[in-house]
């Protein structure tokens, strides 16, 4: 019936309702305000900023519960719209020096903070794209 013909109001939302259920569709009575871009200084939503320093689960904002790797819990707290990625970088290489965050190479601790630099700004930008994919970015 899809393919070869017009679909009545109820298909349609028989249709749309299922998906919903399932988890397909999100309904919504706004477009959610959220960007899956990540800009030159990312902002990331207030909420979620402030439930990264308590938890490694956050609220995105569709309303769906995200749960956080170390390194992301870490970097969603600064994304306040002010940093540029050398900016968010240095307190990253400061926790990871510090032994808050723990980046390992050859499954080892690394605590050298130029080998630190290296390896994390490697995996910032990937870092900021899951953030971005979580629905969890402004811009």
């Amino acid at each position: 019936q899809l393919l070869d013909g017009e679909l009545s109001q109820d298909m349609v939302a028989d249709i749309l309702l299922e998906g919903c259920r399932t988890g397909l569709v999100n309904l919504h009575v706004y477009p959610p305000r959220f960007t899956l871009k990540v800009s030159e200084r990312p902002l990331a939503s207030p909420f979620a900023r402030l439930q990264a320093r308590r938890d490694p689960e956050v609220a995105n904002l569709i309303h769906e519960p995200v749960r956080l790797n170390p390194l992301e819990r870490l970097l969603l707290p600064l994304l306040d719209g002010k940093h540029d990625r050398a900016e968010l970088l240095q307190p990253l290489v400061t926790a990871a020096r510090d032994g808050v965050l723990i980046v390992q190479r050859d499954k080892k601790p690394e605590h050298d903070e130029k080998i630190l630099r290296e390896i994390l700004s490697e995996r910032l930008e990937p870092a900021l794209e899951s953030l971005a994919g979580y629905a969890l970015l402004l811009s």
